[in-house]
């Protein structure tokens, strides 16, 4: 089981590109849409940011965080639909390091990425939440 829960994850991450950070704003969670990367071994998630926004000042008060993946299946269709949620701590990652992976995945967002004021945020993933259609839910620890 443990195994066909990592490869969907494996499966899910590869394929999809967007997903919806939640981080702990003030009153409210705040959400963001994020392109996203993650390393083969289920360890990190990073993906790019501006200096200046409010999910890095967020993350500055308070690293946990919380990121949304779905493969994007129509209502039509929601019981065959999957979602993963990616728990963890983010933090500010080496930009220099970072930045040709995620290019990689990401070539048309160059320029973004390059910008002085872009920086890299890495989660450090602590868990994963897979749901199954409606019911099934299962938990992966990397």
């Amino acid at each position: 089981m443990e195994k066909d829960t990592r490869q969907t994850i494996e499966n899910i991450l590869r394929e999809q590109r967007l997903g919806v950070l939640a981080t702990k704003g003030e009153p409210y969670p705040y959400t963001s849409l994020i392109c996203f990367a993650g390393t083969p071994d289920l360890l990190n998630v990073y993906f790019p940011t501006l200096e200046d926004t409010s999910k890095y000042s967020n993350i500055k008060k308070d690293p946990m965080v919380s990121l949304l993946v779905n493969t994007g299946a129509r209502a039509s269709d929601f019981r065959q639909a999957h979602a993963v949620t990616v728990l963890g701590a983010a933090r500010r990652a080496d930009k220099d390091r970072m930045a040709e992976p995620y290019l990689e995945r990401f070539p048309s967002l160059e320029d973004f990425v390059m910008d002085p004021s872009c920086i890299m945020i890495n989660i450090r993933v602590e868990k994963y939440i897979l749901v199954a259609g409606l019911r099934q839910v299962t938990e992966l620890i990397p």
